[in-house]
């Protein structure tokens, strides 16, 4: 089987539905005990287009996965990643939502193997009248991280990888516009050991009227066997605009 591929394309451009697609795609591979996967749900307005494609390559088994999603309104995107091998396995995932946004672009890019995982998104949200969110984790026997970034009202700009390779890293980038009324964002981390107590971060602003400020988020997070790391620093300003 040396050398094969497998290669799996998902086009849809839902613009041209009346309603809503709902639909669910999954793509596995198995060798020699070893294996990797990835699921995908998606329930998406008649706003809202995707193009994905995922290629699986067997001997030094791999997979590879890309998307990019782009439009307006409402969407749920759910994907699951899975890796086995005969040392462990391990689960990672990422949540896309939004309502009534105005304007999104989404990019992710996601490497499998068997006993390793690293993926990278950026997302750019225009939610002054409605909503985004954007959750990423990674998960193994021992150990935990996950990043969640949430705007209603405003403005998004995020940037999350996550790797799973001897434990659980990632890092954490989001920039947040406070431009419309009756507005919320959060902002959390979450980094889990079996031999430590959890390490948590979370921010919440609130605010009733369109106030010209930018908060910024950059954080790590660090989970392994016998050590637990997550830093996270915080800045507020007032935009000159």
């Amino acid at each position: 089987m040396l050398g094969m591929r497998c290669i799996l394309f998902i086009f849809f451009v839902v613009c041209s539905f009346q309603g809503a697609l709902a639909i669910e795609v999954s793509f596995s591979a198995e060798d020699g005990g070893e294996s990797v996967s990835i699921s995908d749900e998606y329930d998406v307005s008649k706003g809202i287009s995707v193009f994905e494609e995922s290629e699986a390559k067997f001997g030094n088994m791999e997979m590879t996965n890309s998307r990019e999603v782009a439009g307006w309104g409402d969407l749920y995107m759910e994907q699951k990643f899975n890796g086995r091998s005969v040392i462990g396995s391990y689960t990672a995932g990422r949540i896309l939502q939004s309502e009534s946004v105005q304007a999104l672009c989404d990019s992710s890019n996601a490497n499998l193997k068997p006993t390793s995982f690293d993926a990278r998104a950026s997302t750019t949200a225009n939610a002054a009248v409605g909503s985004a969110s954007t959750e990423i984790y990674g998960n193994t026997d021992r150990c935990f991280s996950e990043f969640f970034a949430y705007m209603r009202n405003g403005f998004l700009q995020n940037i999350d990888s996550m790797n799973i390779d001897n434990g659980v890293t990632g890092t954490h980038s989001s920039i947040y516009k406070t431009t419309g009324h009756n507005g919320y964002l959060e902002d959390l981390g979450i980094a889990i050991n079996e031999k430590q107590s959890p390490h948590r971060y979370s921010v919440q602003i609130w605010w009733d009227r369109p106030e010209p400020y930018i908060l910024g988020v950059e954080a790590t997070a660090s989970a392994k066997e016998s050590s637990l790391d997550l830093n996270a620093k915080i800045s507020l300003k007032k935009d000159p605009e």
